[in-house]
Protein backbone atom coordinates (compact mmCIF):
# COMPACT_ATOMS: atom_id res chain seq x y z
CA UNK A 1 0.00 0.00 0.00
CA UNK A 2 3.15 2.31 0.45
CA UNK A 3 4.38 2.13 -2.87
CA UNK A 4 0.66 3.02 -4.24
CA UNK A 5 -0.09 5.69 -1.65
CA UNK A 6 3.49 7.48 -3.01
CA UNK A 7 2.27 6.80 -6.49
CA UNK A 8 0.61 9.73 -8.23
CA UNK A 9 -1.07 7.77 -10.46
CA UNK A 10 -3.58 5.94 -7.97
CA UNK A 11 -4.03 9.30 -6.55
CA UNK A 12 -7.73 9.41 -7.44
CA UNK A 13 -8.34 6.32 -5.73
CA UNK A 14 -6.48 5.88 -2.91
CA UNK A 15 -9.50 6.73 -0.85
CA UNK A 16 -11.59 4.18 -2.65
CA UNK A 17 -8.87 1.50 -2.74
CA UNK A 18 -9.43 -0.27 0.44
CA UNK A 19 -11.22 -3.04 2.63
CA UNK A 20 -14.56 -2.07 2.93
CA UNK A 21 -14.71 -5.10 5.31
CA UNK A 22 -13.05 -5.69 8.62
CA UNK A 23 -12.44 -9.50 7.22
CA UNK A 24 -11.04 -8.50 4.10
CA UNK A 25 -7.56 -9.98 5.07
CA UNK A 26 -9.30 -13.15 6.50
CA UNK A 27 -11.17 -14.13 3.34
CA UNK A 28 -7.74 -13.22 0.84
CA UNK A 29 -5.91 -15.77 2.47
CA UNK A 30 -5.66 -18.47 0.42
CA UNK A 31 -7.73 -18.61 -2.84
CA UNK A 32 -10.13 -15.98 -1.50
CA UNK A 33 -9.40 -13.15 -4.19
CA UNK A 34 -9.74 -15.85 -7.04
CA UNK A 35 -12.56 -17.03 -5.78
CA UNK A 36 -14.59 -14.09 -5.65
CA UNK A 37 -13.02 -11.58 -7.54
CA UNK A 38 -16.07 -9.29 -8.17
CA UNK A 39 -16.66 -8.39 -4.92
CA UNK A 40 -13.23 -8.98 -3.81
CA UNK A 41 -10.86 -7.21 -6.09
CA UNK A 42 -13.00 -4.03 -5.60
CA UNK A 43 -14.11 -4.22 -1.81
CA UNK A 44 -10.83 -5.93 -0.70
CA UNK A 45 -8.51 -4.12 -2.69
CA UNK A 46 -5.14 -3.98 -0.41
CA UNK A 47 -6.20 -7.54 1.16
CA UNK A 48 -5.92 -8.80 -2.59
CA UNK A 49 -3.22 -6.49 -3.64
CA UNK A 50 -5.80 -5.53 -6.44
CA UNK A 51 -5.77 -1.33 -6.02
CA UNK A 52 -4.68 -1.35 -10.31
CA UNK A 53 -8.08 -3.47 -10.61
CA UNK A 54 -9.82 -0.07 -8.68
CA UNK A 55 -8.02 2.56 -10.82
CA UNK A 56 -9.30 0.49 -13.88
CA UNK A 57 -12.92 0.38 -12.76
CA UNK A 58 -12.87 3.79 -11.98
CA UNK A 59 -11.54 4.95 -15.35
CA UNK A 60 -13.31 2.67 -17.03
CA UNK A 61 -16.73 3.79 -15.30
CA UNK A 62 -15.77 7.75 -14.97
CA UNK A 63 -18.85 10.32 -15.42
CA UNK A 64 -18.62 11.66 -18.96
CA UNK A 65 -18.98 15.51 -18.55
CA UNK A 66 -20.21 15.32 -22.38
CA UNK A 67 -22.21 12.33 -21.84
CA UNK A 68 -26.33 12.83 -22.70
CA UNK A 69 -28.64 10.91 -20.22
CA UNK A 70 -30.58 8.02 -21.35
CA UNK A 71 -33.62 9.56 -20.21
CA UNK A 72 -34.49 13.07 -19.95
CA UNK A 73 -35.99 14.52 -16.22
CA UNK A 74 -39.26 13.74 -15.74
CA UNK A 75 -39.24 10.72 -18.86
CA UNK A 76 -39.05 7.69 -16.42
CA UNK A 77 -42.97 8.50 -16.02
CA UNK A 78 -43.54 9.22 -19.67
CA UNK A 79 -41.89 5.99 -20.09
CA UNK A 80 -43.70 4.02 -17.23
CA UNK A 81 -46.98 5.62 -18.88
CA UNK A 82 -46.11 4.35 -22.40
CA UNK A 83 -45.88 0.73 -21.04
CA UNK A 84 -49.15 1.01 -19.09
CA UNK A 85 -50.60 2.43 -22.50
CA UNK A 86 -49.29 -0.67 -24.62
CA UNK A 87 -50.10 -3.26 -21.87
CA UNK A 88 -53.55 -1.66 -22.00
CA UNK A 89 -54.33 -1.81 -25.41
CA UNK A 90 -52.20 -5.27 -25.43
CA UNK A 91 -54.79 -7.03 -22.98
CA UNK A 92 -51.60 -7.24 -20.45
CA UNK A 93 -53.99 -6.18 -17.76
CA UNK A 94 -51.34 -3.79 -16.05
CA UNK A 95 -51.78 -3.08 -12.41
CA UNK A 96 -50.36 0.12 -11.09
CA UNK A 97 -49.03 -0.23 -6.74
CA UNK A 98 -47.14 2.89 -6.71
CA UNK A 99 -46.10 5.65 -8.77
CA UNK A 100 -44.34 8.96 -8.10
CA UNK A 101 -46.91 11.57 -6.75
CA UNK A 102 -49.20 13.12 -10.10
CA UNK A 103 -51.19 16.23 -10.31
CA UNK A 104 -54.41 16.00 -11.71
CA UNK A 105 -55.15 12.24 -12.87
CA UNK A 106 -58.35 11.83 -14.98
CA UNK A 107 -61.37 10.10 -13.89
CA UNK A 108 -59.70 7.46 -16.81
CA UNK A 109 -56.19 7.27 -15.18
CA UNK A 110 -55.65 3.68 -14.29
CA UNK A 111 -53.32 4.98 -11.86
CA UNK A 112 -55.34 7.12 -9.97
CA UNK A 113 -55.09 4.70 -6.97
CA UNK A 114 -51.48 3.58 -6.77
CA UNK A 115 -49.79 4.60 -4.03
CA UNK A 116 -47.38 7.29 -4.18
CA UNK A 117 -44.02 5.70 -4.16
CA UNK A 118 -41.63 4.30 -7.03
CA UNK A 119 -43.04 3.12 -10.04
CA UNK A 120 -44.17 -0.65 -9.24
CA UNK A 121 -46.77 -2.11 -11.43
CA UNK A 122 -47.46 -5.78 -12.78
CA UNK A 123 -48.64 -7.27 -15.87
CA UNK A 124 -50.55 -10.29 -16.02
CA UNK A 125 -51.21 -11.59 -19.52
CA UNK A 126 -47.48 -10.45 -20.62
CA UNK A 127 -46.83 -14.27 -21.53
CA UNK A 128 -49.34 -16.84 -22.85
CA UNK A 129 -49.94 -20.02 -21.72
CA UNK A 130 -48.09 -21.62 -24.89
CA UNK A 131 -45.24 -18.99 -24.40
CA UNK A 132 -44.77 -20.68 -21.00
CA UNK A 133 -45.03 -23.83 -21.38
CA UNK A 134 -42.65 -23.32 -24.64
CA UNK A 135 -40.41 -21.71 -21.97
CA UNK A 136 -40.50 -24.53 -19.33
CA UNK A 137 -39.74 -27.05 -22.59
CA UNK A 138 -36.85 -25.17 -23.34
CA UNK A 139 -35.23 -25.08 -20.03
CA UNK A 140 -36.19 -28.85 -19.18
CA UNK A 141 -34.44 -29.76 -22.44
CA UNK A 142 -30.99 -27.05 -21.73
CA UNK A 143 -31.37 -27.62 -17.73
CA UNK A 144 -31.57 -25.02 -15.24
CA UNK A 145 -28.77 -23.18 -13.50
CA UNK A 146 -29.00 -21.30 -9.87
CA UNK A 147 -29.03 -17.66 -10.02
CA UNK A 148 -25.99 -15.92 -9.12
CA UNK A 149 -25.14 -12.65 -7.36
CA UNK A 150 -22.07 -11.50 -9.05
CA UNK A 151 -19.71 -14.61 -9.41
CA UNK A 152 -21.94 -16.61 -6.30
CA UNK A 153 -24.52 -18.50 -5.66
CA UNK A 154 -26.47 -16.46 -2.87
CA UNK A 155 -29.05 -18.82 -1.03
CA UNK A 156 -31.88 -15.36 -1.07
CA UNK A 157 -31.83 -15.93 -4.72
CA UNK A 158 -33.24 -18.97 -5.70
CA UNK A 159 -35.26 -18.60 -8.42
CA UNK A 160 -37.38 -20.78 -6.86
CA UNK A 161 -40.27 -18.31 -7.22
CA UNK A 162 -39.69 -18.33 -10.91
CA UNK A 163 -41.71 -21.46 -11.08
CA UNK A 164 -44.36 -20.75 -8.42
CA UNK A 165 -47.29 -20.81 -10.33
CA UNK A 166 -46.67 -23.12 -12.46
Amino acid sequence: MQSIKDDPKYSTVIEDCRNTDERCSEWAIGSGCEDNPAYMKLHCSPACQSCDFVLDKMTECAFNPNGKDAIEVGGMDGLFERIIQVAHDSNWQPTVLSRPPKSGACEEDITKDAIDGPWVLTLENFVTDEEITTLLDWGSKLGYERSQAGDEVVEARTSSHATAHC
